[in-house]
């Protein structure tokens, strides 16, 4: 892949992946009918297969799970850590 694919395609982009992370953890039916969430749902979870897929490399499993235990953490902190956040977001 070279450095334009990797760039558009959102795979290193942490602020994507943290978004997606939250809308697959936390998801929101609101008014949507069952169909529209469900089909919501499930571009979420594709999406976050495609930034995230599965690596028989022990290393990626590993950094993966880095990623998700850094993004579980910030999207439970309260508002008035917001800046914590785009900190991490920024470096």
């Amino acid at each position: 892949m070279d450095y334009l694919d990797f760039l558009y395609s959102g795979k290193g982009n942490v602020s994507r992946m943290y978004d997606v992370w939250n809308a697959f953890h936390c998801p929101e039916k609101g008014a949507k009918s069952l169909t529209a969430y469900f089909m919501d749902f499930k571009k979420v979870y594709e999406e976050l297969n495609a930034l995230m897929p599965f690596s028989p490399d022990v290393r990626v499993q590993q950094a993966q799970r880095e990623q998700m235990a850094v993004m579980s953490f910030l999207s439970g902190l309260p508002s008035e850590f917001e800046t914590a956040n785009l900190r991490f977001f920024l470096f």
